[in-house]
């Protein structure tokens, strides 16, 4: 049931045209069956008469055959044209949809999930979605309305061979999927959960690889994937051999059904209460009937691995909130007062600190220092509007859990550890969506300390940083993280290791030179080297 509602909003705002997608498939086949149907029809009423010698008007049959099969050709195209873009505009409906649930989330959603989980989640599971209207919804829904018309339409002519047709059709397509439903589920729910150990397995091993060579386990975690890859194939082969196996029983029942309609309708055509090309008309019908009801079939044995990918989606998209989301405006004054109670990484996870108070004066400098690992960086995550956080956090008087998210984007910059770069030029990376002029971007790279650098590639400015900054060092990620800010620096600056990986001289130069363009805004850094202390007016040590 919780499915069924999800699966309701994620359909929101489509229904109606999935609806004219899956009238347009049922009308398809519709088409083909009433094709071969009047085809046998005609071809029979042709051989009658011409045995019989009597009068037959062929012009009015055979132009509703050509137009028929006209109309099935262009309908088939017209249906997989709309189906499809139907399935790409939900596809991408999904995405938006999923990305606004995360955004207030992050980053707690993510923290118990390895990078494979995340990319899996945010990849390959909402990517199977497209099986939940293509290969589910739609082959399902115009499968049981071919039943129903094909039942109304033999009906018409044969009461008792209508009542077979619903009975054998009904049993393949639907009451036996549907009894086979549970083993499918496990199946599912199991082929989804190895795919994500697989993809977490090869991630690991490529961003391990270093370690992984250098302590000699580049074998065994070889083998494990290895492992994992070959459950896997032996689940996809399982699968596979289900789906023959209705495949198979689908095929046999169009001959079952063909043999059984024969066998209730001979009687009455010997009889001639229904003539032998109608008899052909029937059987020909039906066997276009099938069309429909081998993706129906599939579609119910396939639907639990989707099913699989929502309880994953969901699980992320309805996390609690646990970012502070407030309604007040951005304060006046920007002095902080601070004083934090069990400080932690996440809800669940151990305490790093009792307690941790001070207060911070606008345009001052406060160091936090302390050994790795005891929550400097969570401080700075917590400060940013990131984490929940107990105790207080006033800003102007305000609380920073009363702020709302564009009161704190406005208020507040982060210069974190890792700073995210796209894949783009360093100039792209540093202006991003701002306008600036060369020399306000000269003045940023000469304060940040990357002018020299700069001038010393071939492209300069130009220059690719590749991957999230992989083809540049940690050093000059900050540095262009820290001209960022210098491009337009906000009220309040934090700073989680801003010169780490940065040579002495660079370090002092930079600090000098960041701290001049910055000296209006109040600024916390997390650091653990003794140069910026220098520029500090407080010093915090968390133990």
């Amino acid at each position: 049931m919780h499915n069924i509602r999800f699966i309701a909003l994620l359909l929101k705002g489509h229904r109606m045209l999935m609806l004219l997608g899956i009238l347009a498939a049922t009308a398809v086949v519709g088409l083909n069956a009433w094709l071969l149907a009047l085809s046998g029809w005609f071809i029979t009423s042709m051989a009658v008469a011409g045995a019989s010698g009597a009068a037959f008007n062929y012009f009015y049959a055979s132009a509703t055959i050509r137009a028929l099969a006209i109309t099935r050709t262009l309908g088939r195209y017209g249906e997989r044209l709309l189906t499809h873009d139907i399935t790409l505009r939900f596809l991408v409906k999904c995405r938006t949809w999923l990305f606004l649930k995360l955004i207030p989330r992050v980053p707690v959603p993510f923290e118990r999930y390895t990078a494979g989980e995340i990319s899996g989640r945010l990849r390959h599971d909402l990517d199977s979605l497209e099986s939940l209207y293509l290969r589910g919804l739609a082959p399902l829904l115009s499968g049981v309305f071919v039943i129903i018309a094909g039942t109304l339409f033999i009906a018409r002519y044969h009461q008792t061979a209508a009542m077979v047709f619903a009975g054998i059709t009904g049993a393949l397509s639907i009451c036996w999927p549907l009894l086979r439903y549970r083993h499918s589920k496990v199946q599912g729910y199991a082929m989804v959960k190895s795919q994500s150990e697989l993809r977490h397995s090869i991630l690991q091993g490529l961003e391990g690889a270093e370690e992984l060579i250098l302590l000699g386990g580049i074998d065994e975690q070889s083998a494990h994937t290895r492992t994992i890859a070959a459950g896997l194939i032996r689940q996809h082969v399982d699968h596979q051999r289900e789906q023959h196996i209705i495949n198979g029983l689908i095929t046999s029942g169009s001959g079952v059904t063909t043999i059984a309609l024969i066998a209730v309708i001979v009687t009455d055509c010997i009889n001639k209460t229904i003539s032998g090309p109608q008899l052909v008309m029937l059987l020909l019908f039906v066997l276009g009937c099938f069309e429909a009801l081998g993706p129906l079939a599939t579609a119910i044995h396939l639907f639990p691995q989707t099913q699989a990918a929502l309880g994953r989606i969901k699980e992320i998209s309805f996390a609690p909130v646990e970012v502070p989301s407030g309604t007040l405006t951005q304060p006046d004054s920007i002095s902080i007062q601070c004083s934090l109670e069990n400080i932690r990484h996440a809800p669940q996870s151990p305490v790093l600190s009792q307690a941790l108070t001070f207060t911070i004066s606008a345009g001052e400098v406060l160091a936090i220092t302390g050994k790795s690992g005891v929550g400097k960086s969570t401080v700075i995550d917590i400060l940013s509007g990131l984490r929940p956080y107990q105790g207080s956090i006033q800003i102007g008087g305000r609380e920073l859990r009363d702020l709302t998210a564009e009161a704190r984007c406005e208020l507040i910059q982060v210069v974190p550890q890792q700073p995210h770069l796209f894949s783009a030029s360093i100039r792209e990376n540093i202006v991003l969506d701002r306008i600036c002029t060369e020399d306000q971007l000269a003045d940023a790279l000469e304060i940040s300390g990357l002018k020299s650098w700069i001038d010393s590639l071939p492209e300069g400015l130009n220059t690719s940083v590749g991957e999230q900054g992989s083809w540049i060092s940690g050093g000059e990620a900050r540095r262009i993280a820290l001209a960022r800010v210098c491009l337009d620096p906000r009220p309040i600056i934090l700073l989680d290791e801003p010169t780490e990986g940065l040579d002495i001289r660079t370090e002092q130069l930079v600090l000098e030179q960041f701290f001049a363009k910055t000296a209006q805004s109040t600024c916390i850094m997390a650091t653990h080297r003794k140069a910026p202390l220098a520029f500090a007016h407080q010093v915090l040590s968390i133990t």
